[in-house]
């Protein structure tokens, strides 16, 4: 059984497969010593000699983390790509995505950021647009001094907000869909119709203000670190 670590910008995410189902549980970064006892207590000891398969983009959080696990490696995505440089959570999610898809896709990775990121039929990474997911963009506002602090809400906001909270989440919230929305279109105009998959922490909330057909999977990176060769 393999044990597969992602280390996104803000959570850790821990999972494995028991019994053919997919377990995960996630970690804020500043909790990551809570990890020991997950792995010591919750897992009945199942975990504790498999090695650990990590996908990171936080160096410093990786240091801690591994200091936890005497057996690991990381993993090296092997998805084709004309792009420079990208997050390997980005190039792992297209890689597994083209195992179960068939291409061009476009694949949303709505965390901390959320990532477009776009795969021609020829099944190459060509790259995309990242921009600050829906959390982040309320804490943007609110940090202006006559602002609320405020957490998103699966609740769809109003169109046309009647007070400052509901003004907020509606400009975040329909905001990013209708970004996300357009992004899409012109993607399609490029490069031809495309399979839409959505992932990450805030898809639920994008699945609800974005009328385009979209294909939710709710765990893609973690499947790609469990399943793709490390």
């Amino acid at each position: 059984m393999k044990l597969g670590i992602s280390i996104g910008n803000t959570n850790i995410s821990i999972g494995y497969y028991e019994n053919n189902k997919l377990i995960t549980e996630q970690f804020l970064h500043e909790d990551y010593k809570k990890i020991a006892k997950y792995k010591f207590e919750n897992t009945k000891n199942i975990l504790n000699s498999q090695k650990a398969i990590i996908a990171s983009v936080v160096p410093d959080i990786t240091e801690k983390v591994i200091q936890i696990f005497e057996n690991y490696t990381f993993i090296t995505p092997s998805i084709k790509t004309t792009y420079k440089i990208a997050g390997i959570d980005r190039l792992l999610s297209c890689e597994i995505a083209l195992k179960k898809y068939t291409p061009p896709l476009i694949v949303i990775d709505t965390g901390t950021a959320i990532t477009i990121n776009v795969i021609n039929k020829e099944g190459t990474f060509l790259g995309g647009s990242i921009l600050p997911g829906f959390q982040l963009s309320l804490n943007s506002l609110s940090n202006l001094s006559l602002l609320p602090n405020l957490k998103i809400e699966e609740e769809s906001p109003p169109l046309i907000g009647t007070n400052t909270k509901e003004a907020m989440l509606s400009g975040v919230i329909h905001g990013i869909a209708s970004c996300i929305k357009s992004m899409v279109s012109k993607i399609e105009k490029e490069i031809g119709n495309c399979k839409v998959l959505i992932t990450g922490g805030g898809s639920k909330v994008l699945m609800k203000h974005i009328d385009i057909q979209v294909k939710y999977e709710e765990n893609l990176l973690m499947e790609a670190i469990l399943n793709l060769p490390a």
